[in-house]
């Protein structure tokens, strides 16, 4: 692709007016033979950067999988999934992972994509049935190589590696420091890029805040805290899954509406909470430590740390969920007087007041399922030419974000237009059919 075409769409589609240093960085190494190891904190881009990268390596025009990207979660594959169809214009883009049908990925894999993301086991089980062949496979990023260590994918990253003996250019990615590369990568003249001395740029776009309760009065604090901060997303993390519904729902029957993530829910169930928080539908995620990475949530601006966590790294992490590129986010621990309070936990006091901070205020939208998606040829234009030419009021600057999956769609409208919308959609025909759709309902875990 061409990197003056690929600038344009990354200015036009990804709505990124100017590259960060980091990402300035990349640019001016990208016709430079050898891989490259790039190391960046949490938040800054890294995506964006390595598609650069793959991106004006591969040919357009080819029938077979040019590019494949590595990462560590389902989530993150979804993540980067979607960032590349935006960015790769004339190229075909699959995402495999678990979680869903593997007979959807086997059709994709008939239309010949020429770049896959995956994560690790996934991919080694395509490959060892078949139904894919990186032999002619040019580019290989693995991202977040360090999550991908520590969730031991050293068996599937051999097996994936191995299949691709042809590769002109590698790029891994960190959030920290590795000492030694595992063997399977196989550098080959190398460049290393390290932004991890920047993250200080990083934390001065964070305030920090501690809140003192009282022991066993964690749920009152927290509720307070919402209602003092209100502004802005917010994700409130928790260190067991155990812990997530019964907060989630003390939030709820005390009027703030929250949905529930963490890895035991089916992937249908973690989809549609995420696209609710992030539509506007949502005010509050309450989350393990596994939506402290690869989430792709825009403009979270508050995060709270319900439980303190337990290491430096997953504070970090946790973090790096708000003050993403550009922007600035507030970080807030809950500390009781039975807590132990980290060293790397730091900040003012942030005292709550004894008023009360008045009642919860519903969302602005809301989010509507419908029962087809991508597989069954629905795109993000025919749902807005459906929803703006159905005449239940408003037209399609009052739509929201559109999320199409494979079998399903997920789209924000106004809350006061829900009623109305239901009634007429579910008898109003999508090209040319009707489908099924009602008010989407988010899992407390």
């Amino acid at each position: 692709m061409k990197q003056s075409r690929l600038m344009e769409r990354i200015r036009e589609i990804a709505g990124i007016a100017r590259l960060n240093e980091m990402q300035k960085s990349v640019k001016e190494h990208l016709h430079e033979s050898g891989d490259l190891v790039l190391y960046a904190p949490t938040g800054t881009g890294k995506t964006i950067a390595y598609a650069m990268s793959l991106l004006t390596t591969i040919a357009e025009g080819c029938n077979y999988v040019q590019a494949v990207v590595l990462v560590p979660s389902r989530e993150l594959a979804r993540q980067v999934g979607e960032v590349l169809r935006k960015l790769a214009e004339g190229y075909t883009v699959l995402a495999c992972y678990g979680g869903h049908h593997m007979k959807d990925e086997m059709n994709s894999l008939n239309g010949r994509p020429n770049i896959i993301v995956a994560t690790p086991g996934r991919l080694a089980d395509l490959l060892n049935r078949g139904w894919v062949s990186l032999t002619r496979c040019e580019v290989a990023v693995i991202d977040e190589v360090d999550k991908i260590l520590e969730l031991g994918f050293e068996r599937e990253m051999r097996e994936v590696m191995m299949h691709a003996p042809n590769l002109k250019r590698k790029v891994v990615t960190s959030a920290t420091r590795i000492s030694e590369l595992p063997r399977y990568v196989k550098l080959r003249k190398a460049l290393t890029l390290d932004f991890l001395d920047r993250k200080p740029e990083v934390d001065s776009r964070m305030t920090v805040k501690t809140v003192r309760c009282k022991k066993g009065d964690k749920k009152v604090a927290l509720r307070q805290l919402l209602l003092t901060i209100r502004k802005g997303k917010t994700i409130v993390f928790v260190n067991e899954r155990e812990t997530v519904r019964p907060v989630c729902e003390w939030l709820r029957k005390h009027g703030i509406s929250a949905g529930g993530y963490h890895g035991q829910q089916e992937q249908i169930e973690r989809e549609k909470v995420v696209a609710m928080i992030d539509n506007g539908s949502l005010a509050v995620l309450v989350a393990t430590d596994l939506a402290a990475r690869g989430l792709d949530l825009s403009a979270v601006e508050n995060i709270v740390h319900y439980d303190l966590p337990l290491t430096e790294e997953i504070y970090t992490h946790r973090n790096g969920r708000t003050a993403r590129v550009d922007r600035s986010g507030r970080i807030f621990a809950l500390v009781s007087e039975e807590d132990v309070v980290p060293e790397f936990v730091t900040g003012a006091e942030f005292a709550l007041s004894d008023e009360d901070a008045g009642e919860p205020t519903a969302t602005e939208m809301a989010t509507l399922y419908v029962n087809e998606g991508r597989k069954e040829k629905i795109s993000r234009g025919d749902i807005v030419g459906w929803i703006a030419n159905s005449g239940a009021g408003g037209g399609a600057e009052d739509i929201g974000k559109i999320v199409v999956n494979d079998h399903y769609s997920l789209v924000a409208v106004p809350r006061g237009k829900v009623n109305a919308l239901l009634e007429v959609l579910n008898v109003q025909k999508i090209k040319g059919r009707r489908v099924r759709v009602s008010r989407a309902e988010a899992s407390s875990g």
